[in-house]
């Protein structure tokens, strides 16, 4: 299983947004855009990522969910 980001459910804070620290695999990233409305997104490197959940769990606008 795999991390997958909402971004409609995302509210992409890169300075709040706990994912960052949950992830013991350093597989979430933050990516500046200014063409979006909060300025960036958050990424899933999902070579990287091993289906651990915590991410999911830390995730406080439910925006993350594994997926086979």
């Amino acid at each position: 299983m795999k991390a997958f980001v909402d971004e409609r459910k995302c509210p992409a804070q890169n300075n709040i947004c706990l994912v960052f620290s949950a992830c013991p695999q350093d597989a979430v990233t933050y990516h500046p855009d200014e063409n979006l409305p909060l300025g960036g997104r958050i990424v899933i490197d999902l070579e990287r990522c091993d289906g651990c959940g915590q991410c999911v769990t830390a995730c406080c606008g439910h925006a993350i969910e594994l997926k086979a």
